[in-house]
């Protein structure tokens, strides 16, 4: 039981949902999902983002695609959270929060809309949920970030088979047990999370909660994910699916 999430907003909607960004990006997950997501945020037409996820339902691409805006004030309730509770980072974090409280399946792996892996055969997430189910010190699993492996590894402490073992959080790539992250765990601090940007960040609240209780996280050592600014240039060099010279004009702005 594994939901798919991602999410959208006005810096990249047009761009996560055109083509077959969408569609390469879910499918190099290697894994039937239960549910397919996309949960949107701080969009300035509504309308026009509703009629290209419709289309990405009438496709099979996605099942479901949620606004924060619909569910935040319940969602905020739920954590014991106010939007003053991120000290600035409200629109950075919103978007996971909604999704962990809306997600119906055991597991939850969540993208940022510009995070995506490298290649199609990926085995990190089977891997990754038979660990979360058997070590409930475990909090999260996710790929190595931007094929950073000696980073990664000099951040751990210990290995797991194909895995590293350390602390630490990202909003870019995770899997998580979605109960876990359903409790009310947002509002604890660490000196360690100072190290976020953006005030008080969904991702930092996450670190302080690990820290605190001596969780950790997982990281694969082999399959990998990149996250880039898609407004970046380079991103569109990157990218296999954004080199045809139609989707280079069309998004030469970015």
């Amino acid at each position: 039981m594994l939901t798919f999430q991602t999410n959208i907003w006005e810096g990249d909607w047009r761009l996560v949902l055109a083509q077959d960004y969408l569609e390469q990006a879910i499918s190099r997950c290697n894994k039937d999902f239960e549910s397919k997501e996309i949960i949107v945020n701080n969009v300035k037409d509504r309308e026009a983002v509703k009629k290209a996820l419709d289309e990405k339902i009438s496709q099979g691409v996605i099942d479901k695609y949620y606004f924060v805006d619909d569910h935040i004030e319940k969602v905020l309730k739920h954590y014991a959270l106010t939007k003053s509770s991120f000290n600035g980072a409200y629109y950075v974090s919103s978007s996971e929060l909604t999704g962990i409280y809306l997600c119906q399946t055991e597991f939850l792996l969540y993208f940022k809309g510009d995070a995506f892996l490298y290649t199609n055969n990926n085995s990190w997430i089977d891997q990754g949920v038979k660990v979360l189910q058997e070590n409930n010190d475990i909090l999260v699993a996710n790929p190595t970030w931007n094929g950073k492996s000696a980073e990664v590894k000099s951040e751990s402490f210990e290995e797991l088979d194909d895995f590293f073992i350390g602390y630490g959080f990202s909003d870019q790539c995770f899997l998580v047990r979605t109960n876990d992250f359903k409790k009310q765990i947002y509002n604890e601090t660490h000196s360690t999370s100072k190290r976020y940007p953006r005030g008080n960040p969904f991702e930092a609240m996450v670190n302080s909660y690990m820290r605190n209780h001596q969780l950790k996280r997982i990281t694969h050592k082999k399959d990998s994910y990149l996250h880039k600014n898609f407004k970046l240039k380079l991103f569109l060099q990157k990218i296999p699916f954004f080199r045809d010279s139609y989707m280079q004009q069309r998004f030469k702005k970015y």
